[in-house]
């Protein structure tokens, strides 16, 4: 399937990300950021207990791009027929669900116990595909054909989620 190609999982793959965290304490009026590179690589697979292959996904992080990455986590991948599904943190999320179309959706968080005070927040999220295979322009670097997915868009009087991945072909998110 073509569209698979959105997300490469093929082992040696590898990715690094430069990423912002910002954490704000609106009572304190006091803003940090913190920034780190993270490295994700595809190492390899197992067979689950479903009897389906699983692909690990290692990241690690690093200050700056001139030290060495260390081992922050692992996480889990399964390429399903329908669906790619991601175990992040003991949560699997359904990052894409096939055919991509514009306008298809899925409850990507589904599988997710939201009745636990710390996943509140993931209860209810209706992931929708809201560009297919369009070019998109990240700083000066142009992906010619990109899938956009809104996973979530949810505010209350003190909190505002909001998450949107954009899968590039042949890179990857």
């Amino acid at each position: 399937m073509d569209q698979l190609n959105y997300f490469p999982v093929d082992s040696g793959h590898w990715v690094v990300y430069k990423v912002d965290s910002v954490y704000f304490d609106v009572p304190a009026g006091r803003r940090d950021t913190y920034s780190f590179f993270l490295k994700e690589s595809f190492a390899g697979s197992y067979l689950d207990n479903e009897d389906r292959t699983t692909i690990l996904l290692h990241r690690l992080i690093s200050d700056d791009l001139n030290s060495d990455f260390e081992m922050k986590d692992v996480w889990a991948i399964n390429v399903l027929g329908r669906s790619i599904e991601v175990v992040e943190e003991n949560n699997r999320f359904i990052k894409l669900s096939f055919p991509l179309r514009r306008g298809g959706n899925w409850k990507g968080n589904s599988y997710i116990d939201t009745d636990k005070t710390d996943n509140s927040y993931l209860e209810d999220w209706t992931y929708e595909v809201s560009d297919i295979d369009i070019p998109v322009t990240i700083d000066s670097l142009i992906y010619d054909s990109c899938v956009t997915v809104e996973q979530g868009n949810i505010s209350s009087d003190h909190f505002w989620y909001y998450g949107e991945e954009i899968y590039s072909k042949h890179i990857g998110l």
